[in-house]
């Protein structure tokens, strides 16, 4: 009687173990699709933002080639502007710069 109640009381063990690693197994692949999921998120906001930092660079490269052409005719108005108050030259070697990059 006594090898009986061992014997359940065994399978009652290995039974919760089952359950138990079954439980854990579900949960942490669960966490793992919603790592996955806010992984894919932040994915797709940096190649957002790497996508409006490239055409914000290139609108400032158009704009620069724009002013450096007027620059080049004898119109410094553009630099004067982007200078504000400082120094005009630096500005556009600065535009000289982004441009050749």
């Amino acid at each position: 009687m006594e090898d009986a109640l061992h014997k359940s009381v065994q399978i009652l063990i290995a039974a919760a173990c089952i359950v138990v690693i079954s439980a854990g197994s579900i949960w942490l692949m669960d966490r793992k699709q919603q790592a996955d999921t806010e992984a894919a998120k932040v994915e797709a906001m940096f190649s957002a933002l790497e996508r409006k930092n490239e055409a914000r660079r290139k609108a400032e490269a158009d704009a620069c080639r724009a002013d450096l052409a007027a620059y080049d005719n004898g119109s410094i108005i553009a630099f004067v502007q982007r200078a504000k108050g400082g120094d005009m030259l630096a500005e556009v070697k600065k535009c000289r710069d982004l441009v050749n990059r």
